[in-house]
């Protein structure tokens, strides 16, 4: 099998490179999943959420991270917004997810933001079950699209292998013994 192009870090992109670096990296190998988050320096969730990405693209090098200034991706984005995680996969936006919600109550945390991701099937993960569960807030499983409280409505898209919540464990049902991010 041919190796897998790898990743590990969160790479700074501006609007100029945004096509580059996202778009076009997702089409890479087959389909790459490219995790964006649009930050804002004025944001403190924005700072928790830089913590976990760059945890997040160590442990799972198989999937780019990338982060861009929200203002600077979409101007007139407002910081309430932010952070948001913008999934993309074979050249278009899967998913967007807006605001902390979807990750429990309180401050994201490292393995909800993770099971979030696995759930839309962007990466694997060795957690059983998920670590929001019994949370006041928790969204399982849901995504938004557009700008929160424009009425955006729900955005969801399956891609890769069937499935999605359960307690399937990184590694079940894979042929292959890498940690490679391969949905």
């Amino acid at each position: 099998m041919a190796s897998k192009r790898r990743f590990g870090s969160v790479t700074e992109c501006d609007r100029a490179g945004f096509l580059v670096e996202v778009t076009e990296a997702s089409k890479e190998g087959g389909g790459t999943w490219v995790v964006t988050q649009l930050y804002s320096d004025k944001a403190p969730a924005s700072r928790y959420m830089d913590e976990i990405i760059a945890l997040l693209a160590r442990n799972h090098a198989g999937t780019k991270f990338v982060r861009i200034k929200a203002q600077e991706c979409i101007p007139g984005y407002p910081d309430k917004n932010v952070p948001t995680l913008i999934l993309y996969h074979n050249g278009i936006m899967a998913s967007q997810l807006v605001g902390t919600g979807e990750y429990g109550s309180g401050a994201p945390t490292k393995d909800a933001v993770e099971w979030v991701l696995y759930q839309h099937h962007v990466l694997k993960t060795e957690l059983s079950e998920d670590p929001r569960a019994g949370m006041a807030g928790s969204m399982s499983g849901a995504s938004r699209g557009g700008y929160a409280g424009t009425g955006g409505g729900k955005m969801t898209m399956a891609i890769g292998r069937g499935g999605g919540g359960g307690s399937r464990r990184r590694g079940e049902d894979d042929e292959d013994e890498d940690d490679e991010d391969d949905f």
